[in-house]
């Protein structure tokens, strides 16, 4: 095969379960180098450098963390590298943003797409949610459409009353928020954005309410990845690569897509 397809994912770390979603027929694919970044931001974008450096790169899928993706698009739109973030929600390079140059997609819902999925499926203004270190952009969104916000996940427990807990976060936030319902004995809805839906034993015992407006993470991963892959064997430009994945897709290419029904 003429060209290479490079795969950023965190293959180890607390996040190496995002990695294990690359389904391992294409890991082993000859036509694949595989570049674990064990989702640390300055790695990633490390990494972006180097593979846009190695000759026979034709294109990139991975670069799970929002921030890793932001700092490598640069890179690989400087390079000409067409490039599938599959799991990055950061505004700018989600789906609404389909570009033709160098060939970017980006198929899970945005931070305030997923905010607003939350916050409609949790029962609107006045429902309380704890969001997690790396969740500042859902929880701006959170607060501005009249959700409520406490520090600790022991304060939203705590609330006389509360029924849900709403998590604002990462895969590492929502396992933490479900190990504290556990210890507290409590049986309490747990409502998680798609992007930290990931099975974990820490979830042994509770069933969370996934939230979502898209394929779940396994799927968006092995779409984006396949996807990657055949564009490198039918040595698509990176305009090609978009316009076919909007036509299988149903997007209207370069624009923003019609919202979706939010879906238990």
């Amino acid at each position: 095969m003429a060209g290479l397809l490079a795969v950023v994912a965190p293959l180890t770390g607390p996040r190496g379960r995002w990695g294990s979603l690359f389904p391992a027929d294409l890991l082993k694919h000859p036509a694949v180098t595989v570049h674990d970044d064990g989702a640390d931001p300055e790695r990633s974008v490390a990494l972006a450098r180097q593979i846009a450096a190695t000759p026979g790169i034709r294109a990139v899928a991975g670069h799970f963390s929002s921030e890793a993706a932001a700092g490598a698009l640069p890179v690989y739109r400087q390079a000409g590298i067409p490039v599938a973030f599959p799991l990055s929600s950061a505004p700018g390079v989600t789906r609404e943003h389909l570009n033709p140059e160098p060939g970017v997609i980006a198929p899970m819902p945005d931070n305030v797409e997923q905010a607003a999925a939350l916050w409609q499926s949790a029962g609107g203004a006045g429902t309380l949610a704890w969001a997690g270190a790396s969740a500042t952009g859902l929880a701006v969104v959170w607060a501005g459409l009249g959700g409520q916000l406490r520090p600790t996940v022991a304060e939203v427990l705590a609330e006389p009353g509360v029924s849900t807990l709403v998590v604002l976060g990462t895969l590492t936030d929502a396992e933490h928020a479900l190990a504290v319902v556990a210890a507290s004995g409590r049986r309490i809805p747990v409502v998680l954005s798609d992007d930290s839906w990931v099975g974990s034993a820490a979830w042994d015992g509770l069933v969370p309410e996934v939230v979502t407006t898209r394929p779940d993470p396994a799927v968006l991963v092995d779409r984006c990845a396949r996807h990657m892959l055949e564009a490198v064997r039918l040595g698509l430009t990176g305009a090609e690569i978009v316009t076919l994945w909007a036509r299988r897709h149903g997007i209207a290419c370069w624009e923003k897509p019609q919202p979706l029904g939010v879906r238990p």
